[in-house]
């Protein structure tokens, strides 16, 4: 094959990934004899501009039994893997060539040595080590490994998407904790896509009823005994209803947020705390909209802890109805869902907060070219205007001529009265915008340095979209994956070009980071005040402290807080 000539591994492709067989002889000591196979190789190259920075290669068998697995038999999962290793280069090495459909589901024998393996294959992965990593000798290429600590796994459903492709929810039983006598396990449901399988897309808790075995979602188990994991689980863990309650005495726990990512997320509303309480004590709802719904495990937490009312949005109907029927997802007065693209509904609500005159003429104008220059569709206001302009009235786009003071004035459609551009004059009903915006939706493609959000999410358009559809005193909290720290500061630059503040967390053993947009300067934060007392009872109280202000030291980014 051509691909696979002499040189073809001398250099690094970005984005390239190959895969062969090759034969190999490995030694088997119990059996005393040797073993004659073929094994796929895949060689993936970092997508991720490696001029800068310094190549490493680094190598993988794939463990025995484990060939099947998502993780590492798709594309997608290969790629995370690649990430994870933090690697320019991965060589990945499956026994028996299933990769390719040439061997069984399962190793040829159960007693076989990987570090023969590896012995055997030593010189193979050393030539294909790029050119570049041999400049100062032959290089020594660390075999990786992957482990995700889990002790059983069962699938709830199956089903797939046109537009995700394949999905899992399944329950685990998982290793948290080991000691020489006990381990601590943890049940836990997820929900999972094939083509990122890495990425768990939702967690929460598995917990006990009371009266049953343990009241909680730990429990532990004999080390000699742990047979007793597979009893406990298939005994207990059942198709879950809508009502987030099982048959066989699991229920899900939405007391805390399980993936790490989300508290970090709900301790940022500190920023706001004081706009969030001024608006709580005239006895109205915060208002929270959720763009990538996932398994719903954060906008739950927040409809059932802080009352606030959630507009949730996911684009795929299929993800929607799993997080309804298997991860308690519930529809009533103060959470609505719906399927559709988030950009497409920041456009929706900036349109609607825009035709009741509050929005500044700079911002609006500044809006309208972003939208002009767009690539998506609707291209421009103009295109808006048919879902939102009844017969009688005048596009918003022709409002420029009305300008008074630099705010829009025209009326509220819902109460008929005309207000005159201050926000405080709004009626609670005639008014769209909401008080905090959160983003968190992934690109779906591990090949990218940015995994999420997609670069949809990162447009001018869309930016300067959110800041309209905020409250003065409102937030724009964004979950950011970055494979590349050039590609995270070009988020943060670019939010900084919109917005007034931009804050981070940086979240701990975590590729996730969190960041925080304000349209208008954050104010001085009370620790006692009763949103922020809350939020210190829901999540580690040190996730506050962590909170940094982008152009300040940590120190002066801090000083908000009192």
């Amino acid at each position: 094959m051509e691909l696979l000539r002499a040189d073809a591994f001398e250099r690094l492709v970005p984005g390239r990934r190959l895969v062969f067989t090759y034969p190999v002889v490995v030694a088997c000591e119990k059996a005393g004899n040797n073993s004659r196979r073929r094994v796929s190789v895949v060689v993936m190259d970092s997508a991720v501009d490696q001029r800068n920075s310094r190549v490493e290669c680094a190598a993988m068998v794939v463990p025995c039994h484990k060939e099947r697995d998502w993780i590492y038999a798709s594309e997608g999962g290969q790629w995370q893997l690649l990430a994870s290793a933090a690697a320019s280069r991965l060589i990945m090495i499956f026994r028996n060539g299933v990769l390719l459909g040439e061997g069984g589901e399962n190793c040829a024998n159960d007693d076989d040595d990987d570090e023969g393996l590896k012995k055997q294959l030593g010189p193979l992965v050393v030539a294909l080590a790029p050119r570049i990593c041999f400049q100062a000798g032959p290089p020594v290429i660390p075999f990786v490994s992957y482990a995700d600590n889990i002790l059983q796994r069962i699938v709830v459903e199956r089903a797939y998407s046109t537009l995700t492709g394949a999905i899992v929810v399944e329950d685990l039983c998982d290793e948290e904790d080991r000691n020489r006598k006990s381990v601590r396990v943890v049940w836990r449901r997820r929900l999972r896509f094939k083509r990122m399988p890495n990425l768990i897309q939702t967690e929460v808790s598995l917990n006990f009823q009371s009266g049953t075995q343990t009241s909680a979602s730990e429990a532990q188990i004999n080390v000699k005994d742990l047979s007793s994991v597979d009893r406990i689980v298939h005994g207990r863990t059942q198709r879950l209803g809508v009502c987030g309650q099982t048959n066989g005495g699991l229920h899900l726990d939405h007391s805390r947020l399980v993936h790490k990512y989300l508290a970090p997320i709900v301790a940022g509303l500190v920023l706001v705390a004081p706009a969030l309480e001024a608006w709580m004590e005239l006895g109205k709802r915060v208002k929270v909209l959720a763009l990538g719904i996932g398994g719903g495990a954060l906008p739950i937490f927040l409809h059932k802890h802080f009352h606030f009312h959630i507009q949730a949005v996911e684009l795929d109907e299929v993800v929607l109805d799993l997080a309804c029927r298997h991860f308690g997802l519930i529809e009533d007065a103060l959470m609505t869902v719906e399927v559709g693209d988030g950009t497409v509904t920041i456009d929706r609500i900036a349109m609607q907060v825009a035709r009741t005159g509050t929005v500044a003429v700079p911002l609006l104008e500044a809006w309208q070219q972003a939208c002009d220059n767009s690539a998506h569709h609707p291209s421009s206001l103009s295109d808006l205007n048919s879902d939102f302009t009844h017969k009688d009235e005048k596009p918003v786009a022709e409002h420029r001529v009305l300008v008074d003071s630099n705010i829009l004035n025209v009326g509220c459609k819902n109460c008929h009265r005309a207000h005159s551009g201050k926000s405080s004059m709004l009626c609670e009903s005639c008014d769209p915008r909401v008080h905090v915006i959160i983003v968190d939706v992934d690109e779906g493609d591990a090949r990218l340095g940015l995994s999420s959000p997609p670069s949809s999410f990162l447009q001018c358009r869309f930016l300067m979209g959110t800041k309209i559809a905020l409250h003065r005193g409102g937030i724009l909290a964004m979950n950011v994956v970055p494979f590349e720290e050039t590609l995270y500061q070009g988020v943060i630059a670019t939010l900084m070009g919109v917005f007034e503040e931009v804050y981070e967390t940086v979240v701990e053993d975590d590729v996730n980071r969190v960041v925080f947009a304000l349209p208008s300067a954050a104010a001085c934060v009370r620790l006692d005040g009763p949103l922020v007392s809350l939020i210190k009872q829901l999540v580690d109280a040190q996730l506050l402290t962590r909170i940094h202000k982008f152009g300040v030291s940590n120190t002066e980014s801090m000083d908000l807080v009192v």
